[in-house]
């Protein structure tokens, strides 16, 4: 939790207390009229001002002083869930609360149905923990069959970890709390993505992959779902459609973590492509002969 001090409220108040107008206090203290307007809507807080002021009210610094607890949030951990029993495995270590983000692109109607399968995965999810061990192993049960529809969908869970503070507001007709606030208050957040899925924030930014190996890549996401900036990314089934969309694989700039150059300098390499596509080395090098007449595929040009 960190502390915030802002001065512009009190000295609103000692001011409108005495009666005084900004122009008589700016008079009073020797500064411009604009410049209490400024310090009244903490939009500066210039200790030579702050000090004038004072001055002008004939109190110290600790009376125009107003302390704001501000939350903070930090990622704890990043990871890719694509079988059922690595999302049992996770959901093990229950958190506090989750977010649904869905980061994948899907036709109308298999996001009708991918909607469905979610719904009911989740119906349940923060109500049943591994301390109830016969209504979290009914859980288990129930959504094996809708998880698994997910991953034959070739989609997977990207989830990001989150400990954060937690307010306590004082409610009107209840106790009040012993403490202000929960300390690593935990929050999990489930992005559904595609399982060879990668992103953009921008077009100027490094493409990623959803890559718990990647810290620049999960703080990105982190960043994005805490301000709510997911509005003009771009989100790919997969490195090949990134590259189709971007005209070639010289067009996009590389995350040197996510996709590191092969010794041919290509970032994509048939291990890639195989898992991708589905298709054998020997497929893929048929097809690579029919095309080009080379004897082997070493990634994309």
């Amino acid at each position: 939790m960190r502390k915030v001090f802002r001065y512009g409220r009190r000295i609103q108040e000692l001011r409108e207390e005495r009666a005084w107008t900004q122009e008589h206090l700016a008079a009073v203290a020797g500064l411009s009229p604009r410049t209490i307007q400024r310090v009244e809507r903490d939009s500066t807080q210039d200790a030579e001002t702050i000090r004038s002021i004072a001055a002008a009210f004939d109190v110290d610094l600790k009376r125009l002083r107003s302390i704001y607890l501000v939350p903070e949030s930090r990622l704890v951990r990043t990871r890719l869930v694509k079988t059922v029993k690595e999302f049992v495995s996770a959901e093990r270590e229950r958190n506090h609360a989750y977010t649904r983000v869905k980061m994948v692109p899907l036709k109308d109607e298999l996001d009708k149905e991918t909607d469905s399968l979610l719904n009911e995965v989740f119906r349940d999810c923060e109500y049943v923990g591994p301390d109830e061990p016969e209504l979290w192993q009914s859980y288990i049960e129930g959504i094996k069959e809708p998880l698994q529809s997910l991953f034959n969908l070739g989609l997977a869970f990207f989830l990001l970890d989150e400990s954060q503070d937690l307010l306590l507001p004082t409610v009107p007709g209840f106790p009040k709390p012993t403490a202000d606030h929960i300390e690593n208050w935990r929050v999990r957040h489930f992005l559904l993505v595609s399982q060879h899925g990668c992103f953009q924030l921008s077009s100027a930014d490094a493409l990623h992959r959803f890559n718990e190996s990647c810290r620049t890549a999960g703080d990105a996401l982190f960043t994005a779902i805490k301000k709510e900036e997911n509005k003009g990314s771009y989100v790919f089934a997969n490195a090949l459609c990134a590259i189709a969309n971007a005209g070639s694989e010289g067009a996009i700039r590389w995350c040197e973590t996510c996709f590191p150059p092969t010794p041919t300098g290509s970032r994509i390499t048939l291990e890639y492509i195989e898992h991708v596509t589905g298709m054998t080395r020997a497929q893929l090098h048929e097809i690579s002969e029919e095309i080009s007449d080379e004897q082997f595929l070493q990634g994309l040009a």
